[in-house]
Formats: C-alpha cells, sequence, structure tokens
C-alpha cells in the first residue's frame, strides 16, 4: 500500500535528504512540501509544493485543509518537520528563534493532528552525520512507522503522536522492512536485522 508525506522544511540539508529518501521509495505515492515561497522542483510527478505564509495566523488552519485533502485520498498520511536554524537565522533574537522553533513547527503539528495524520516526525540537523539512516517498519507495499538509524543498533523516533522522540533498540518493531541512506541514490539498504 502507497502512503504520502507532507512535509515542511523540506530544502534545508536534512529536508532535502529526507525528500531525496522519499521520492526514491516506490510505495511513496506522494511528497507535498509546504514553502514559503516558490522554488525549483525537480521534474518528479511524486514531488508537489504548496505556498503558504508561515507567519499569519491561519498558518494552522491552511496545513488543516491541505492535510485533509491527503488523508482523503485514502493512503496513510505522514507529516514531517525538518524546519532548523541555519545560517539565516544565527543573528536572531530569542523571539524570532522561539516564533519559528515553537510556531511555525507546533502549528505545522497542531494541522497535521487535526486532520488524521497519526505519524509525525520532527527531524533535526543536530549532530548530523553521514551514517545515519531512514528505517522502515511494516512490509514494503505498506509502512507504518518510520525512524532515524543512530548507530550501535539504535534508533531515534516518536512512537506516536503527543509522545516526546525517544532512543529505542532497531528491532523495537518485529516487522522492521529495512532502511534508506538520504541522499543515496538507491533505497532498501539494511542496516541491521530481527535475528
Amino acid at each position: 500500500m502507497a502512503f504520502r508525506v507532507l512535509i515542511i522544511g523540506g530544502t534545508g540539508q536534512v529536508g532535502a535528504a529526507v525528500v531525496r529518501a522519499l521520492v526514491a521509495e516506490p510505495s511513496c505515492a506522494e511528497v507535498v512540501m509546504i514553502n514559503r515561497k516558490a522554488i525549483p522542483l525537480t521534474g518528479n510527478r511524486r514531488l508537489r509544493r504548496v505556498i503558504l505564509d508561515t507567519g499569519v495566523a491561519q498558518f494552522p488552519a491552511e496545513v488543516t485543509k491541505l492535510a485533509l485533502s491527503m488523508v482523503a485520498l485514502g493512503d496513510p498520511v505522514y507529516g514531517a518537520s525538518c524546519v532548523g536554524v541555519g545560517r539565516g537565522s544565527r543573528k536572531w533574537s530569542e523571539e524570532e528563534l522561539k516564533a519559528l522553533e515553537i510556531g511555525v513547527v507546533g502549528g505545522f503539528a497542531r494541522g497535521c493532528h487535526a486532520r488524521g495524520v497519526a505519524q509525525f516526525a520532527l527531524l533535526s540537523a543536530a549532530g548530523i552525520a553521514y551514517s545515519i539512516y531512514l528505517v522502515f517498519y511494516g512490509t514494503p507495499s505498506k509502512v507504518h512507522h518510520m525512524a532515524i538509524y543512530i548507530g550501535q543498533g539504535r534508533i531515534i523516533h516518536a512512537p506516536t503522536f503527543g509522545q516526546p522522540v525517544q532512543i529505542a533498540s532497531l528491532n523495537l518493531m518485529a516487522d522492521f522492512v529495512g532502511a534508506s541512506r538520504p541522499g543515496w541514490r538507491s533505497s532498501g539498504v539494511v542496516v541491521g536485522s530481527q535475528n
């Protein structure tokens, strides 16, 4: 079964790698990127851009409408925030950073949750290394959970909406299906086993 992903922050270092990995995943039917301004996209028909003003009070409601339209298609929908603090925001005040990290990301999460997006991932460039893999659980045709492999048989993930991000064993779920290294052209690289 196919799945769809609604993502914000898909143009930064982490977000762009996640988008590339998702587009390379055959069971990912669509990746919808929320952007503040128009950016050039690849010609991939499964990648769609939606321009929204993240600074307005209606932002969560606009995310809710978008999530509703995706959920109505019948495939599971996952939300992912890859919003981070980069070079452009290094000189921002504490209030400006809170508006980004809490206001925008929180508004996106609330908008997703309001319309049935049950799985939400918060990804960050903090501590990024070249050995990071996205790991998937489910079956090759129906992925139900995604996490980040952090080495030594461990993952970082959010068990369900509203629960804090946790570090757990790669073998946390019995239906580990495989992994993909963001930014690599191939997918399905296995980084561990259930044995």
